[in-house]
């Protein structure tokens, strides 16, 4: 997307602080797992079912947004999976 400079703040400046505010709460943790949920984030995808992708897709880039998940933190990532696997179902 292109980016116009019309002496105007960017719009996207400070959002990562604003997806991090939202969920960073009880009511909020609980309203972003309802949405990764509706989103099928952990389901195994079909590559048939494209509208499955796009949903997975959102969960994504709102997880990216809330700087959760990318590129420099996946060790952190992967870290985080790790911690939650139950101890009586590791292999």
């Amino acid at each position: 997307m292109a980016e116009f400079d019309l002496g105007e703040k960017n719009p996207r400046e400070g959002i990562q602080d604003k997806y991090r505010a939202l969920f960073d709460s009880p009511i909020g943790r609980e309203v972003l797992r309802d949405i990764l949920q509706n989103c099928e984030f952990g389901s195994i995808l079909h590559p048939e079912n494209y509208i499955k992708f796009m949903w997975h897709n959102i969960a994504v880039t709102i997880l990216k947004e809330c700087g959760m998940i990318g590129p420099d933190l996946m060790d952190q990532v992967v870290n985080g999976f790790c911690n939650v696997i139950p101890t009586n179902k590791r292999r």
